[in-house]
């Protein structure tokens, strides 16, 4: 495992939940995002967002968690491939990531 967003206090706004995995035989990250907790109002209305046809919260979060990973690889982070899943509102921000 590469890193998780529990690490970090700052990605815990807006309920952004997402691993990081590193395979280093094959050069691939994999980063996972979690789909809706219906018990995190965060997630409920990026849901809400979604369905007016916005973009979700959780987007603010992205790029400064994969830019850190890319960071944590160094010089050799080009070499590596990423690809993305998720599941529900994890989806729509794996596609967009």
């Amino acid at each position: 495992m590469l890193a998780i967003s529990n690490d970090k206090e700052s990605y815990h706004q807006y309920g952004y939940k997402t691993v990081a995995f590193v395979n280093h035989q094959t050069n691939q990250v994999h980063i996972a995002f979690a789909g809706t907790d219906p018990t995190d109002v965060y997630n409920l209305w990026d849901d809400f967002l979604l369905c007016l046809g916005r973009s979700p919260n959780k987007l603010q979060a992205v790029k400064p968690f994969i830019d850190e990973r890319i960071q944590k690889l160094g010089e050799q982070s080009a070499e590596y491939q990423f690809s993305t899943s998720g599941h529900s509102l994890g989806a729509v921000v794996a596609d967009i990531a």
